[in-house]
């Protein structure tokens, strides 16, 4: 949950003007399978939550290794998914 309220604090709504777009988030652990999370842009407003969305404008599988190295700063986006360690659906 905190590295999903840092996306959210780190948000830019100037950025994002009035652009609307969900995206989901399905991160694979070894011992409780597939953590899921949604980011919710909407009017310049972002939130996240728990679980499966119903119609993600875009969803990104990794495992979680994947995405403790992302979130740390140790690994490109681009060369993740290059790589095969990120896959985008949608």
């Amino acid at each position: 949950d905190k590295v999903f309220q840092g996306m959210v604090d780190h948000f830019l709504p100037k950025e994002a003007g009035k652009k609307r777009a969900v995206i989901q988030f399905s991160v694979r652990t070894q011992s409780d399978g597939d953590k899921l999370y949604y980011l919710s842009v909407d009017n310049g407003s972002c939130r996240y939550s728990r679980g499966q969305h119903s119609d993600p404008n875009v969803t990104l599988m990794m495992k979680l290794p994947t995405f403790m190295r992302l979130i740390a700063g140790e690994l490109d986006g681009i060369v993740a998914l290059m790589q095969g360690h990120i896959k985008v659906k949608g």
